[in-house]
């Protein structure tokens, strides 16, 4: 018993530091082995039978007895050794884990204890030589291999979920436990009042003449356990053997045979037997009670979908033909989004400023006379004409003003009610100085005009110039 104790208590210390980084209770199978102690209750329990005085001959081959010199008032308990035992198990859980079946085998070596009081016998073997004498009264002889044999269910306390890590349950079987003492012969022990094999009793001269006993050939003895205990599952500890995981397992479990292996050599059959054993044991997993997360690689997104084309608006646009510096209206197309203008140039939408750019020669706006603020001036038949800006620019409708010429390449427009009378002559082609030097008329017209326009911009946007002086001759 105490050999019990001591592999329980090293097991219970060094298992919970042999488990340190656990992980999860997801598997369905599992085969182990594990080791610990076993203790056996008394094997002649309730035997207890008087039989003061009875003689035992030993001059029997053969068999086990007793000598004839012991004073036995009571029956000696009787029961194996504790210690060591060694086992493997084989299980499988079922549904959603909650149960399982497991088949399990274990085997110990152990030898008799009897426990007798003083002047109770002296153990002998058939050749009368003395095994224990009287003076000992816990003696321990022979040796009885244990087999136990057993299928149960088991029950989980908990409900298993893929990150639990404790896992108590509960079993319950049946089975065998096989008694087999070393050798063939049967085990007779009159200071228990027990037999262990295939003998028996069959007369007592109490005159110490003699005793007789039936003897067989068998001593091993198989009898019906009833299993049942309690355990605990530390799963699946973080080792593993390969890709398999190991997990750890603390078992106290009794086997109870109904029968006890010994029979009384006098009296009433024996109570039954408790094999009690609390085991550790480290077992293999395989299977999946759950499934394994999947691990999901997102895809990136999607690119998000074309912004729908932007709003627009068909527009009428006046601009200053870069050829004939004539004015016009063409169709463009204006986003308000983006504040663009586009027009069609080439079969393809461009800018509007890429198609009639607003720069010098067609605009004064960048015109070097018309950035410092000097007069727009020239010279006709030693008269000079000069025109200086005044006010702001002004959005004019095309159709009032009319080309009068062009002044160092740079289209001059007038009143269309001005010029009427000359419109006809008029050339938007030629330098309107060449073209006074030749028509008087013209020129009368011209020095009657008091403000002349250029373009600054598209949508026809014009500067004022207004007449500097009267026409004069340069002295000269």
């Amino acid at each position: 018993m105490h050999l019990l104790l001591r592999a329980a208590a090293t097991a219970a210390i060094l298992l919970p530091l042999a488990v340190a980084p656990v992980s999860a209770q997801n598997y369905r199978g599992a085969f182990g082995i594990y080791g610990g102690g076993v203790w056996f209750s008394d094997l002649n329990n309730d035997g207890d039978f008087i039989i003061d005085g009875v003689l035992f001959d030993p001059d029997f081959d053969d068999i086990i007895i007793v000598d004839d010199f012991f004073l036995l008032d009571r029956a000696a308990d009787l029961s194996l050794d504790a210690g060591w035992i060694v086992g493997t198990q084989l299980e499988y859980w079922f549904g959603n884990g909650r149960f399982g079946l497991r088949a399990n085998g274990s085997y110990t070596e152990r030898p008799f204890d009897l426990d007798r009081s003083f002047l109770d016998g002296i153990i002998v073997d058939d050749d009368d030589d003395i095994i224990v004498d009287f003076f000992r009264f816990d003696d321990k002889f022979g040796d009885v291999n244990v087999w136990f044999i057993d299928g149960d269910l088991m029950f989980r306390l908990l409900r298993p979920e893929r990150n639990r890590t404790f896992a108590p349950y509960l079993t319950l079987g049946a089975g065998a436990v096989i008694y087999n003492p070393a050798g063939s012969r049967p085990v007779i022990i009159p200071p228990a009042n027990a037999i262990i094999g295939d003998a028996s009793l069959v007369d007592i001269d109490d005159d110490g003449d003699f005793d007789l006993f039936e003897v067989g050939s068998g001593n091993s003895e198989t009898e019906f356990a009833l299993v049942f205990g309690i355990g605990t599952d530390i799963l699946p500890a973080g080792f593993r053997i390969g890709r398999l995981p190991l997990g750890f397992r603390i078992e106290l479990v009794d086997h109870y045979v109904f029968d006890s292996p010994a029979r009384p050599i006098i009296g009433d059959d024996f109570d039954g037997v408790h094999n009690v054993r609390l085991t550790a044991g480290v077992h293999a997993l395989f299977g999946r009670l759950f499934p394994e997360p999947v691990a999901v690689v997102t895809p990136p997104p999607a690119p998000p979908p074309p912004p729908p084309p932007p709003a627009e608006e068909a527009i009428t646009v006046c601009v200053v033909d870069p050829q004939s510096a004539q004015l016009r209206e063409i169709q463009a197309v204006y986003r308000p989004s983006t504040g663009d203008t586009l027009v069609q140039m080439n079969g393809q939408r461009v800018d509007i400023s890429t198609a009639y750019p607003t720069t010098a020669p067609v605009y004064a706006r960048n015109a070097s006379w018309f950035v410092t603020g000097q007069p727009l001036s020239f010279t006709v038949m030693g008269q000079r004409y000069e025109w200086v800006t005044f006010g702001g620019t002004r959005i004019i409708d095309p159709d009032d003003l009319v080309l009068l010429g062009r002044v160092n390449g740079l289209p001059v427009y007038a009143d269309a009610d001005d010029v009427a009378a000359v419109r006809a002559r008029l050339n938007g082609m030629a330098e309107l100085d060449d073209m006074l030097e030749r028509d008087a008329e013209l020129r009368d017209v011209v020095n009657d005009l008091d403000v002349v326009y250029v373009a600054v911009d598209i949508n026809c946007v014009f500067q004022p110039l207004r007449r500097l002086e009267e026409v004069r001759k340069v002295r000269g």
